[in-house]
Formats: C-alpha cells, sequence, structure tokens
C-alpha cells in the first residue's frame, strides 16, 4: 500500500457509530501529527472543529471564510459569562457589556471573556452576590451559523 503525502476524506464518519468515529478522529490526529496532510470535507461542524487546524466554510457553493480553526470562532463568535445573582435590583453594571437578565440569571456576550469576567465582578459586587459563574465558550458551530446567517 502506497503512503500519499496528501489524504482526501469526504464525510469519513458518515453513518457510524459514535465508538467508531472517534477511533477514526483518534487516527486521524495520529497521521497528521506524523506529518500527513488531509484535506476533509464534513457536514459535522463538531468534527471539523475538533480535526481541523485550518478551515473553509462554503455557503452556497463558495468560500465565505478561510483561516485558523480557532481564529475564526474567536473572530466572529461571542462567548457567553452567566450569572446566578442573589438579586437583580440596582445592578450597577456598565453599558459597555452586552447583556440580558432572566429570573436573576445574568447572561453577558464577550470576546475577552478573561478580561472582561474582571470588569462585570468589581461592578456588580457593588450592587449584589454572585452566586454562579458559567462561561459558555464559543464553537465553530456558532461561527458558521452566524457566518451563514
Amino acid at each position: 500500500i502506497h503512503d500519499p503525502p496528501i489524504l482526501i476524506l469526504d464525510e469519513p464518519t458518515a453513518g457510524v457509530d459514535i465508538e467508531l468515529r472517534h477511533m477514526l478522529w483518534d487516527y486521524l490526529k495520529l497521521l497528521n501529527k506524523e506529518g500527513k496532510t488531509i484535506l476533509l470535507t464534513t457536514h459535522y461542524i463538531e468534527e471539523a472543529e475538533k480535526l481541523c487546524d485550518k478551515i473553509a466554510i462554503i455557503n452556497n457553493g463558495e468560500i465565505i471564510e478561510i483561516g485558523e480553526t480557532k481564529t475564526i470562532i474567536k473572530e466572529v463568535s461571542l462567548n457567553t459569562i452567566e450569572m446566578e445573582l442573589e438579586n437583580t435590583n440596582n445592578l450597577n453594571l456598565s453599558n459597555e457589556f452586552d447583556y440580558s437578565i432572566q429570573d436573576k440569571i445574568l447572561k453577558v456576550q464577550s470576546k475577552e471573556v478573561n478580561k472582561d469576567i474582571i470588569k462585570i465582578i468589581a461592578q456588580l459586587e457593588k450592587s449584589t452576590k454572585i452566586n454562579n459563574i458559567n462561561i459558555i465558550n464559543s464553537s465553530l458551530e456558532d461561527a458558521f451559523l452566524k457566518l451563514t446567517n
């Protein structure tokens, strides 16, 4: 069997069970780590995010975005900071943040979670107690949906 420098795969995990899918992912990662270039087409966004260092997003037959996967996610999507608050009366949160409040849950959209969370906590400590914090990182699927509308 020959050893081609480029491996082209079209929907390699379509129709396979979860266990086999993960085995294939591990094998493809190993091949890539050993220097093999892999061109992968897939409709499974999770698969592309896990396997691909660089991606091209195609919409209606045209490439609408191309670049490093992590960079596209960071530039296109927003992360969400969720905070469960003791109360939401008289919150002291500046309008520099895009946020919403529902049932004592504050949701803040952020590109820079690590920087923004410090500012948000400092502002909220003046008016309420924070019971819980959850950070929801954006994904390639979020970026894809935003880019393709």
